[in-house]
This record gives C-alpha cells, sequence and structure tokens, in this order.
C-alpha cells in the first residue's frame, strides 16, 4: 500500500513546494483564526478546538471556514499547509492551555 501511496505524497509536496509563499500581510487572520489555526495545525477537532478555547463549536467552524478562505485553501488540510509559516512566533501566548 506504501508503494502505491508514496508518488501520490511525492507530487503533491512537490506542488506545494511550488506553491508561492502566503504572507501575513496578503492574508491578515484575526487572533482568534491564528488561535484555531494553532490548533488545526496540531491536529485537533472543531469540539476540541472549541473545548480548549471555551468557545462553541460553531464559533469554531465559523472560524476555520474563514481560515480557509483567507489562505485560499481548497480544505481543513490544505489550509494547515499552506499556513504554517502563520503560525505565532515562539513565545507568544496563544488561547488555551
Amino acid at each position: 500500500m506504501l508503494d502505491c501511496l508514496t508518488p501520490h505524497l511525492h507530487q503533491a509536496a512537490v506542488r506545494v513546494a511550488n506553491l508561492p509563499p502566503a504572507t501575513p500581510s496578503s492574508m491578515p487572520l484575526s487572533q482568534r483564526e491564528y488561535d484555531i489555526f494553532h490548533w488545526m495545525s496540531r491536529g485537533k477537532t472543531n469540539w476540541e478546538i472549541a473545548t480548549i478555547l471555551d468557545i462553541s463549536e460553531r464559533t469554531v467552524k465559523f472560524h476555520v471556514a474563514n481560515v480557509i478562505r483567507k489562505l485560499n485553501a481548497n480544505n481543513r488540510t490544505h489550509a494547515i499547509v499552506l499556513g504554517m509559516h502563520l503560525l505565532p512566533p515562539p513565545g507568544l501566548v496563544v488561547s488555551g492551555p
């Protein structure tokens, strides 16, 4: 199975590597969207993010949709790949544990 997936993963990595980098100035995220993105990029579900940030799951879904739209991504995973460099720098406090 891995032999079948490897070429596809390689092609996807090459496509992503050739994309122009996103910049915070061209896609400004609100502080809350950065918080949501932080937890998205760590594999948290909407429910887990809602629990961590003490907000409703519906609010999380709203912010996730905004992140996806602002990054011009096709889906949640694509947004994470495109926006990895948008994570707050080390030392910046992110809401939640």
